[in-house]
């Protein structure tokens, strides 16, 4: 990355910038690697799987490469330094990037900042996101594009498009649930997410109308995991009223998909209230569609608790855990 930048500001007329790497060295396709396009070379990986930690480290950095890419210059074909570059993102997407210079900034920070010997993708990606964050602000456009690249390369998902508006609330106008509020006693904060993440803490992100996935209702939900490498994150509403008479409970809708095969545990859904864990989830729940789970809360009758989900992924294959319709009562 900072290799193509210094060819770019050296501004070699008989060398131009591009984002091509090895393209002097005579080699039969006319290039070593690509940025644009890691998997041209035969070897390099563009889109991110549960397989990049089990290649040659100079054929899965192509997915960062490609991530930077992306955010550098967007999707579609265009000519850099008299060469032909295309940005073809892994799912499909398109959308502008922000520019070399300022994906260079994101990078450095991010890795001189966040990263550590032992980040991984997703980690990295949480990096660059906080990077973005503080060079240009938690609702900007520098960091809605870096988690729009981050989706082409198949990591994570998208964050909410702010629209340009330096500090917007998550949607200009969120529609209602077609189901509506599935508990009218619901003491939990937008519980169905359609006001996207007003009432929750997250640590990733997860709240989404991504169409990459379904709701159970309405457009939001959470998207919890699904990296295929070893991750955790958490999604929590504080100060929660429990209701003080009756059977109260925590409901929920859940679908679990997986690369996982079998009953063993490998990637988890724990669900607590004031650190204590209530119920567990794991890749063995796997559904075709939503499921209903129901959480019995009477040890907190008439409290103030913290609700956490909290996710955790191991290092091979994914596990996508999708919550919507959340309920205390």
């Amino acid at each position: 990355m900072f290799g193509t930048m210094v060819e770019f500001y050296a501004n070699n007329s008989t060398d131009p910038g591009d984002y091509y790497i090895g393209e002097k060295l005579r080699m039969g396709n006319g290039y070593l690697r690509r940025m644009d396009n890691p998997a041209a070379d035969g070897s390099s990986l563009s889109c991110y799987s549960s397989r990049a930690g089990q290649v040659d480290v100079h054929y899965s950095s192509g997915i960062a490469n490609h991530f930077f890419y992306l955010t550098a210059e967007g999707t579609g074909a265009k000519t850099i330094g008299g060469l032909s570059h295309n940005g073809t993102p892994c799912n499909g997407d398109s959308f502008s990037g922000i520019g070399k210079e300022k994906a260079a900034a994101i990078w450095y920070r991010a890795l001189s900042t966040y990263m550590t010997s032992t980040t991984n993708y997703s980690s990295a990606r949480t990096a660059t996101l906080q990077a973005a964050a503080d060079l240009y602000g938690s609702n900007s456009q520098e960091r809605y594009i870096v988690s729009k690249a981050w989706a082409a390369v198949s990591l994570g998902t998208a964050l909410p498009d702010p629209g340009g508006n330096p500090s917007p609330s998550p949607t200009a106008s969120p529609t209602s649930s077609p189901t509506g509020n599935p508990n009218p006693g619901n003491a939990l904060t937008n519980g169905d997410f359609e006001q996207g993440a007003t009432g929750w803490t997250q640590s990733a992100e997860d709240i989404t109308n991504s169409t990459q996935q379904s709701p159970h209702g309405g457009s939001w939900y959470a998207w919890m995991m699904g990296y295929g490498s070893a991750a955790t994150e958490t999604l929590a509403q504080n100060n929660v009223a429990v209701p003080s008479s009756g059977t109260p409970k925590l409901t929920f809708w859940l679908k679990v998909t997986t690369q996982e095969s079998g009953s063993t545990a490998y990637d988890t859904l724990k669900v607590s209230a004031n650190g204590q864990t209530l119920a567990t989830y794991s890749n063995a729940n796997a559904s075709s569609g939503y499921v209903q789970k129901t959480v019995d809360l009477s040890a907190f009758r008439g409290q103030t608790v913290n609700l956490q989900f909290a996710g955790q992924e191991d290092a091979y294959l994914s596990t996508v855990f999708l919550v919507d319709d959340v309920s205390v009562g």
